[in-house]
């Protein structure tokens, strides 16, 4: 069984440096990993800013302050009034953290659904190796470990996988505790060490190590 601790953190990339054709990538406090979904901060790109930003950043207090039902409030009004916003998959990934934290896991999902949606629809050419397809299945995929779904963290992780994705590394961690989860140690272990092999910083990598321990000991 995933550990809750390990199923609710993220390895997550080093998203400022690594990506810079979308200076909002979904969840810009990436860079600190591990990281609980609520530990984000606020890109400074609107001179201007919209309605719906705004009611991102608030709800954002209320996360980070533990107040889920006003962060919930405001965190649905940003996603309803924000659909043009550049932000926008920020929102639907910030609203699917505040409702899995909830226990409202099925409208979790689809916020995290919708906002992997979105980042496909943006991807261009880069398809499912684009960072921002990849970030937003890693926290779909985790989502799934989370509420004790295994097997769909595998599968909606895979189509990012093999693909030379910039950011394949964090997908290879959650699956790692996906296969773990499944009772598949040896699968578990393989795609650990191709996590380590893939981290995008030696902090990363040492967080990565870390968390998979077990994993990576319970083989060979």
């Amino acid at each position: 069984m995933v550990r809750d601790r390990a199923a609710q953190q993220a390895v997550a990339p080093d998203a400022n440096r690594c990506v810079t054709a979308s200076p909002v990538l979904y969840f810009m406090a990436s860079r600190f990993a591990p990281v609980n979904r609520r530990d984000v901060s606020r890109p400074k790109i609107m001179a201007d800013k919209s309605k719906s930003f705004v009611l991102w950043s608030d709800g954002l207090d209320h996360w980070q302050a533990g107040r889920l039902d006003e962060a919930a409030a405001a965190l649905q009004e940003a996603v309803a009034t924000g659909g043009s916003d550049i932000a926008f998959t920020q929102y639907l990934g910030s609203l699917g953290g505040v409702l899995g934290d909830h226990g409202r896991s099925v409208e979790a999902q689809r916020a995290f659904e919708q906002a992997l949606q979105r980042a496909l629809e943006q991807s261009g050419d880069e398809g499912n190796a684009s960072s921002e397809v990849v970030v937003a299945r890693y926290f779909l995929a985790q989502h799934f470990l989370r509420f004790e779904q295994p097997l769909q963290a595998v599968t909606i992780s895979e189509p990012s996988v093999g693909v030379n994705a910039k950011l394949e590394g964090i997908l290879r961690f959650v699956r790692a505790l996906a296969f773990a989860a499944l009772g598949e140690g040896g699968r578990g272990r393989t795609e650990g060490v191709a996590a380590l092999e893939l981290a995008t910083s030696e902090n990363q990598r040492e967080r990565m190590k870390d968390q998979l321990h077990e994993i990576l000991g319970s083989v060979g």
